[in-house]
């Protein structure tokens, strides 16, 4: 009687142990989970604060390209009252006349190339900007696909522990 109580205590204290290590195994996997889904948090905030960071650049650089742009603008507007002003005192000087029209066909002729730069740089910064929307769209994007990785692999893992 006594050698069957022992094979039952041996067999009791097999089956704790198993458990033990089962539940040990599990605390070890769940462990590991929630340091990977600290580091994929930590990971998707940093994801976040730097597309949040470039957002406030991009519009950091649109303000400052609007203020050039008036600053341009002012100075055309400007260049041309001047020309107004010295093709008009041109016609009342007519023994200068010759070279002053040369010198404001010269003037135009710088404006409009400024003119047509600026126009192009417009173009150039509107792009780089629609690239950048496209870039942070697609980041914001990816970040929103992690998310919802992580909280499947979450409620997959709720799931596997209340069974």
């Amino acid at each position: 009687e006594l050698i069957a109580k022992r094979e039952e205590y041996d067999e009791q204290s097999n089956i704790l142990n198993a458990r033990e290590k089962e539940m040990m195994e599990r605390e070890a996997t769940l462990n590991e989970f929630l340091n990977q889904n600290k580091q994929m948090s930590q990971s998707l905030n940093m994801l976040k604060k730097k597309l949040l960071e470039d957002h406030q650049n991009l519009n950091q650089e649109k303000e400052e390209f609007q203020k050039e742009k008036e600053e341009f603008s002012n100075q055309l507007e400007h260049n041309m009252k001047e020309i107004t002003k010295y093709h008009t005192q041109q016609t009342e000087r007519e023994e200068n006349y010759g070279k002053k029209v040369h010198e404001l066909k010269e003037n135009i002729d710088l404006f409009e190339q400024q003119k047509e730069d600026f126009e192009q740089r417009e173009i150039d910064f509107n792009r780089s900007i629609k690239e950048k929307e496209s870039l942070l769209e697609k980041k914001w994007k990816e970040y929103e696909e992690q998310l919802r990785q992580l909280k499947i692999k979450q409620t997959e893992y709720s799931e596997q522990e209340s069974s």
